[in-house]
Order: C-alpha cells, then structure tokens, then sequence
C-alpha cells in the first residue's frame, strides 16, 4: 500500500490490537483506525503508542465508514464463539458489504480466508463491484500453508496487467511470486509420467491460484496426471514454488515390484507422500517397507493407467516448507 499510494491517507476499519495499523505507521501511511470492540480500540490505541505512532483510533462499524480517506483495509472477523464461519456472508463485515466500502475508496486491501472459493469471491466481485473497478486478487502462502488471499482493488491495482497473483513467504524473508491469468497444460501420457527424472509437489498459494499451468510451462514441467497436482519432468527445475525431488527409480504400485525397487536400491524403511490414493501414508509405509536397511522415501501417484511408486531423494530449494 505504501509503494502504491506513497502519502495516501489510509482507513484500517478492522484494526483489532492495531497489528495492520502498526506496519501501516511504520511505513509512513497517514492512518486512521477503527474497531468495534471498545477493548480493541484501547489495546490498539497502546500499541501504537507503544511504537511511538500516532494512536488515532475510533470505535465504528467497518460497514459504515466513519471518515474518508484514499485507501481502506478490511479484514473482516471470521469467527464466531472461537469458531470459523465458512460462509463468508456471516463474516463481520459480510463479504458483499466489504467489498461495497471498498467500492467507494479510491483504492482498497480486503484480507479474505484462504479457503474461500475463487468462483464465490468472483460471483460477489461481480455483484457487488463496478466492472470497470480494477482488481486483482493474491493468494499468500508462508512456510508451506496457505494463509491468505488478498483482494486488492482501485489504485492499489490499477497499472497491474495480471489477473491473479501467487506469494510464497518462507518467514525469513525469502519471497517468490509468481502472476498472470491462468494457463492450462496437458497431463504427461502415463509412458512419459512413468520415466519422469524429476518431480516437484507444488506450494499451495501455486494451486489455489490457478497458476499451477503457468509455472509448469516457465520450468518445463507438466502434471503426471490429470487431476494430481504432482509436477513432472526430464529436466531439473529451478524450484520456485515447489518442494523438488530426483526421481532414482519407479515401478509400479504392487507389493512385488516396489520391495525388489526398493531392494535394488538398499532400501527398508520408508517415508511416504501420496496423491490420488485412499489410504494413509502410515498404511502404505507399512505395506511397502523394503527388504534393506537404508530409509527412503517413496512418492505415489495415480497416474492415467494405475498408480505409481517413485523412489526419490529430496532436493534443497527456496520453496522447502
């Protein structure tokens, strides 16, 4: 918001103790914050002090702007009694009246729940919004979870020629991003997914974007199968986004052919990731332990055919949760 809008003046209508509104001061953004819960206000009103910031901080109801300014930002309360409220109408403000109050600031920051559906959020921007509005929405991920999609609409988006926006933070302070509208990319025929040298298990924030074409055509890369987010490939990828493994060998997924797999490689006790498969990861270690005394880790996939085991071994990158 500040490298969008440097001197805009900023509404925080949702501050809670103030934590938005402390980054929003120490970036030097003329901010005004607001809460409905008295307690809020006053924790808030400290913390801000306690930074040595001005504490201008109001009791009001996000739904009913108590002031104008250039920018808001809105993150709406999403629980009830210590519980989470999945329909996002029931949030506080509801979604619709959020998005409104954006409509009506120059340029807006609404903080929305990661699980949200991508085509509920587009069926209320469209209700909801003027369709000349610009607008786009970030998927954020840290450490490998998926923690928040961010819509950003008006000034804050305007100039910005991508529709959709993927962030992985690792919470030291390495951050990849990637943008765009969203590229579709064929599946590997099961011939090709079964002799893949490399395998990349991508970030959340990559999925829930829609994004995962896009990145799979920057690394070469393509699903093993339809349907199973599994990137494969020949080449070793760069690794943005993605937690990478070096394919050492695969067969298919009967007891027989993975344990003489495994045995060739020395291999006993195993780790197991899986996609497309019903039962535990704690099952199939068990099921496939392998007749040697190294531990290795297996990846199963269900390819268009059958499923299949991978023996792989994991490859440092950014994206390691």
């Amino acid at each position: 918001m500040a490298q969008a809008a440097p001197g805009a003046t900023t509404y925080d209508m949702t501050c809670g103790v103030g934590a938005d509104s402390i980054a929003l001061g120490l970036a030097h953004m003329n901010t005004l914050s607001a809460d409905m819960d008295m307690e809020h206000v006053q924790f808030a009103r400290a913390n801000l002090q306690h930074h040595q910031l001005p504490g201008h901080v109001i009791l009001a109801d996000a739904g009913l702007p108590a002031a104008r300014t250039d920018l808001c930002l809105i993150d709406p309360d999403r629980r009830q009694e210590g519980k989470r409220l999945a329909d996002p109408e029931t949030w506080s403000p509801a979604l619709s009246q959020a998005l409104r109050v954006a409509a009506s600031h120059a340029g807006a920051c609404l903080k929305l729940a990661p699980a949200l559906d991508p085509e509920r959020l587009q069926a209320a921007e469209e209700a909801c919004l003027p369709k000349d509005l610009p607008r786009r929405r970030e998927w954020l991920s840290r450490k490998g979870e998926l923690v928040e999609i961010t819509l950003w609409t008006g000034l804050l988006a305007t100039g910005k020629a991508s529709e959709r926006i993927a962030t992985r933070l690792d919470g030291e302070g390495i951050e990849e991003r990637i943008e765009g509208s969203p590229q579709r990319i064929a599946p590997l025929s099961d011939e090709r997914a079964q002799a893949v040298k490399w395998i990349g298990d991508p970030d959340p924030a990559l999925l829930r974007s829609g994004l995962l074409g896009n990145l799979a055509q920057e690394e070469g890369l393509a699903p093993l199968a339809a349907e199973i987010a599994y990137l494969g490939g020949q080449q070793r990828p760069s690794g943005r986004f993605l937690r990478l493994w070096q394919v050492l060998a695969s067969s298919p997924l009967d007891r027989k052919h993975v344990r003489k797999m495994l045995g060739e490689h020395g291999v006993g006790p195993i780790s197991v990731r899986k996609r497309g498969h019903s039962s535990t990861p704690e099952e199939l270690e068990r099921k496939f332990r392998g007749p040697g005394k190294d531990r290795g880790q297996l990846l199963i996939a269900r390819l268009a055919g059958a499923h299949r085991a991978y023996l792989v071994e994991p490859c440092a990158t950014n994206s390691e949760g």
